[in-house]
């Protein structure tokens, strides 16, 4: 069965007001917000490379506690 890739579309903020980006996935769209930050000189390679590997841990442990797929409890609302 053929994978089924999203589209990814965000607007570009106050950098470039009125601009749309479109991406294929999510990583994509990911690397892009983690390098501008390198361009924008706001972090250097190493920040983003160490920020890259403490998120993908976090979201590795985060997919093997809970998994991808368990819905969040049902919020009851009430007085007590």
């Amino acid at each position: 069965m053929p994978r089924t890739r999203a589209m990814l579309t965000v607007l570009a903020g106050a950098a470039l007001p009125g601009q749309t980006r479109s991406f294929g996935n999510f990583t994509s769209a990911a690397i892009e917000a983690s390098l501008s930050r390198i361009w924008a000189g706001q972090h250097t390679t190493i920040d983003e490379d160490a920020g890259q590997r403490l998120g993908s841990h976090i979201a590795w442990s985060v997919l093997r506690d809970v998994g991808p797929f368990r819905a969040a409890p049902a919020h009851r609302g009430g007085t007590g």
